[in-house]
């Protein structure tokens, strides 16, 4: 470490004495900070920070050149405890300049910008101290030493959700609430800016984020990285699937921030996420998860498949999650209907109202009264699917007056969503055929009653 130690001292000696001999002031930058406001994250004010980035843009290409860098990087790869952290070739010849500026991006990140940060704040300006520099590489070493190069996290900030604790759904998955610091962080990191003007409002009433941690061998081979990025694509969607499914709320991921990290490469991306996705109500209005929430949640997260009814209730769920991002009632009626005959239809190809309206009432409906009710209402929604599909006109005028559009889509939406909920819940293999058979066994046995 010593080896590492001495290099990396002159290295910090010869940046320092160059920014000396450029005898310009040293940029500021304006830190937008954060504050609650009734539930709401609110940019409040902006503080002065120091700001290096003009000149890593003046020094990474002359670093990434310089004879040094190369005695840095081979005294780090001598290091036999650092050596098992450099996962990534960063020699290709023919890559020699951008692998380069990669490796000096790193040291700066690293070591120089810390150093420049202790040296304006002990010494009032930019000048080499060993004491200084002993602290900062200690600092430096420490960090490294924690350093795990197979693993990335995803972060999501969520838009519509809240949660009263830290939940962790498995030991790679958690929900978590959203702290001001993070959303500070994200906002003022400079790759954000491209998305930030978009999506700060949206951030400002997160309140949670879902963070995945995903621990695997470096993959260097384009074919590998792309699987992963499916991959961490559908943990995100079935993650959503599942929180709206428990929260009836349009769940959804402002961005979705990803990082790796081994010694010499720092791998940190910021991909957009859906967007006017937030509801009109402030945060504090959202409904907080309460317990049966949170139990019913960890238990859809952590069936992955392994439920007896996981492929019966697939496009039903997805149609349900669907229904959330559409803007027309009509549109999502029919993603509800699409849903309801999957699980309630499939084998019906004449009397669908009736035949799909009888299961539904008597597979949610507790009592008589409540499924008559359910009854009346599947028809009266499937009448305004079946008038928005074939022509988009209206069902009959009673229909119209005792089932208007958005209060039979709500209620459509609801049955659904209680469908899917019960034979997830269900002890037993779901069967359409047992509904009727079992409709007919309570009338017999009620008239044996009378």
């Amino acid at each position: 470490m010593e080896t590492v130690k001495e290099a990396i001292r002159e290295f910090t000696q010869n940046i320092c004495e160059s920014i000396k001999k450029m005898n310009q002031p040293i940029p500021i930058r304006l830190w937008v900070r954060f504050k609650d406001s009734n539930g709401l994250r609110i940019a409040s004010h902006g503080e002065q920070k120091l700001n290096w980035g003009p000149h890593a843009y003046a020094f990474v290409p002359i670093i990434g050149e310089a004879p040094l860098l190369t005695t840095i990087v081979n005294a780090l790869r001598e290091d036999p405890e650092i050596a098992t952290k450099i996962v990534i070739n960063l020699d290709d010849e023919k890559e020699y300049i951008a692998f380069n500026t990669i490796k000096a991006n790193w040291l700066w990140d690293r070591v120089i910008t810390p150093y420049l940060d202790a040296s304006m704040h002990s010494l009032r300006k930019v000048a080499f101290d060993d004491q200084l520099f002993d602290i900062v590489f200690n600092d430096f070493v420490k960090r490294i030493q924690t350093i795990n190069p197979h693993l990335t996290r995803l972060t999501c900030p969520i838009l519509n959700f809240r949660i009263p604790y830290e939940i962790d759904l498995d030991k790679t998955t958690k929900l978590r609430p959203l702290t001001l610091q993070e959303m500070e962080e994200w906002y003022n990191h400079e790759p954000f800016k491209i998305i930030r003007d978009l999506h700060i409002t949206d951030l400002g009433y997160s309140q949670s984020v879902v963070e995945f941690t995903i621990e695997e061998p470096h993959a260097s081979d384009p074919a590998t990285r792309m699987q992963r990025v499916i991959r961490n694509n559908q943990l995100s969607q079935r993650i959503q699937r599942i929180l709206r499914l428990v929260t009836n709320m349009p769940v959804c991921f402002v961005f979705t921030e990803t990082v790796s990290e081994s010694v010499l490469y720092l791998n940190r991306q910021i991909l957009a996420g859906q967007h006017n996705q937030r509801i009109l109500n402030l945060p504090e209005f959202i409904p907080m998860l309460n317990e049966d929430q949170i139990r019913l949640l960890i238990s859809l997260w952590n069936s992955d498949g392994s439920n007896v009814n996981a492929n019966l209730i697939d496009l039903a769920l997805d149609r349900l999650t669907d229904a959330f991002d559409r803007k027309r009632d009509e549109d999502k009626l029919i993603d509800y209907w699409v849903g309801l005959e999957s699980l309630f239809a499939p084998d019906a190809n004449q009397e669908l109202k009736f035949r799909a309206a009888l299961r539904i009432a008597a597979f949610i409906g507790k009592t008589a009264e409540e499924r008559l009710s359910i009854f009346e209402e599947a028809r009266a929604s499937y009448d305004w699917r079946s008038a928005t599909v074939h022509g988009g006109g209206k069902p009959s005028k009673r229909v119209v007056k005792d089932f208007p559009l958005n209060k039979i889509t709500s209620k459509t939406g609801q049955l659904l969503r209680t469908a899917i909920l019960q034979i997830y819940q269900s002890s037993g293999e779901f069967d359409i055929t047992q509904i009727e058979k079992r409709l007919l066994t309570d009338s017999i046995q009620a008239k044996g009653d009378v």
